[in-house]
């Protein structure tokens, strides 16, 4: 089931990254991981708690300071 066409997006960034030559480096770099990881974190506070969580604050709040 595709959500707003978001999931199309990651599926073909997925298969671009899977069908590249073994030896060509990765799109994604560390500065996106950490900020995919933390929307991700963001979102299951958004979920236990119940409430909208703004990701920049919750960065600021949350993860900047440890």
């Amino acid at each position: 089931m595709l959500r707003g066409g978001g999931d199309a997006g990651l599926v073909n960034a997925l298969y671009d990254e899977m069908t590249k030559p073994a030896d060509a480096p990765l799109a994604a770099g560390i500065a996106s991981t950490v900020h995919s990881h933390v929307i991700a974190f963001a979102a299951e506070e958004a979920r236990v708690s119940g409430r909208v969580v703004d990701v920049e604050e919750f960065q600021r709040t949350k993860v900047a300071s440890g």
